[in-house]
């Protein structure tokens, strides 16, 4: 479940594993639960990563989105949540 910044609650995703490539790539569906208004819209995301400058690069590619309205809001979550996955690892 993933919980609202202004604790208006809490919302869940289901999804299916499709490829899984260890070490490589992850693809999934992705799909809100009831009440989210897109309860239903199956997505896709693929989560790549590549040996980048001495390190590894995290590539997060998620597809299939009804509008640009929606497709906006998921790329604010994703940037917050990879925010807070530098902030765990100590990246600056």
């Amino acid at each position: 479940g993933f919980a609202h910044p202004d604790e208006s609650g809490v919302d869940f995703v289901v999804g299916q594993y499709l490829e899984i490539e260890p070490s490589r790539r992850l693809a999934f569906t992705w799909t809100w639960e009831p009440p989210d208004p897109h309860a239903g819209v199956e997505t896709r995301v693929e989560v790549e990563l590549r040996e980048f400058r001495g390190g590894t690069e995290l590539v997060v590619t998620h597809t299939g989105f009804p509008d640009a309205e929606v497709r906006d809001r998921h790329s604010q979550g994703w940037q917050a949540t990879l925010d807070c996955l530098e902030t765990s690892l100590g990246e600056s």
